[in-house]
C-alpha cells in the first residue's frame, strides 16, 4: 500500500454495492481536500474494492439539538463538540470495482469488505489506472442508483481526474473516453446526456 494514499476512515457496514465509512472532523480537515466523487478503495479478502464517494453525512444527537435551543455556540463548545464527540461523521461509498490477481473488473465483488477495514483514497496512478483499463464502464452503476445525485458525483469525479494531470494540462486522454462512455450509456435518454455533456463542458472551460 504505498504511503501517500490517505485513510479517510473505517467501515461501519458494508454490503456488495457499497458502505459506509466512519471518520471523524478533524481526520476529514487533515485530508484537506473535497471528498465528494473521489474515487477510494479498502482491502477485502484478497480482492482490493474500488469505490466513489457518494455523501458525506454529519449527524446530529441530543447534545446539539440542545446546543442549538440554548444558543451556546462559543468557540470552546463547537471545539468540544466536533472534536471530542462520540458521533462520528458518515462517508457513504458506491462500489465501481474491484481488482484481484492483477485484473480490474467494473462490477461488484463477490465478498463485501468488513467491518473496521480502513478506507483509503487513491492515488493518482491508481485511479487513473482503474479509469483507464475500465474504460469508464463505472458509469452506468453511478448513473443507474437514484439515492445520490449522480451528475454531481460525475462532475466531481471528472474534477478529481483533472486535478491528477501534470500542470497546464487542460484535459488528459481520459476526457473523451468519458464522454464517448456518457453518450454510450445515456444514448437512449437526450435530454439528461445533453445536461450533463454541457456541465462538463463548463467544467473543462474552468480548467484553462
Amino acid at each position: 500500500m504505498p504511503q501517500e494514499a490517505p485513510i479517510v476512515g473505517h467501515l461501519l457496514r458494508a454490503s456488495a454495492a457499497g458502505f459506509t465509512v466512519g471518520t471523524r472532523a478533524e481526520a476529514l480537515e487533515a485530508l484537506n481536500q473535497p471528498l465528494l466523487g473521489c474515487l477510494c478503495q479498502v482491502e477485502a479478502q484478497g480482492q482490493t474494492i474500488y469505490g466513489l464517494i457518494a455523501d458525506i453525512r454529519v449527524l446530529d444527537d441530543g447534545l446539539v439539538q440542545q446546543l442549538v435551543a440554548e444558543g451556546r455556540m462559543g468557540s470552546e463548545t463547537l471545539a468540544d463538540n466536533r472534536y471530542n464527540r462520540n458521533q462520528p461523521v458518515e462517508i457513504s461509498v458506491i462500489t465501481l470495482g474491484f481488482a484481484q490477481d492483477g485484473r480490474m473488473r467494473p462490477r461488484l465483488p463477490g465478498t463485501p469488505p468488513l467491518a473496521l477495514q480502513a478506507l483509503r483514497l487513491c492515488t493518482p496512478e491508481e485511479g487513473l489506472r482503474f479509469c483507464e483499463e475500465n474504460k469508464f464502464a463505472y458509469l452506468r452503476r453511478i448513473l443507474n442508483q437514484t439515492e445520490y445525485p449522480a451528475q454531481e458525483m460525475i462532475l466531481a469525479h471528472a474534477d478529481q481526474l483533472q486535478s491528477w494531470q501534470p500542470a497546464g494540462n487542460k484535459a488528459g486522454s481520459w476526457y473523451p473516453s468519458l464522454a464517448e462512455a456518457l453518450i454510450r450509456v445515456l444514448r437512449n435518454d437526450y435530454e439528461r446526456l445533453s445536461l450533463l455533456l454541457d456541465a462538463l463542458s463548463a467544467l473543462e472551460e474552468s480548467w484553462k
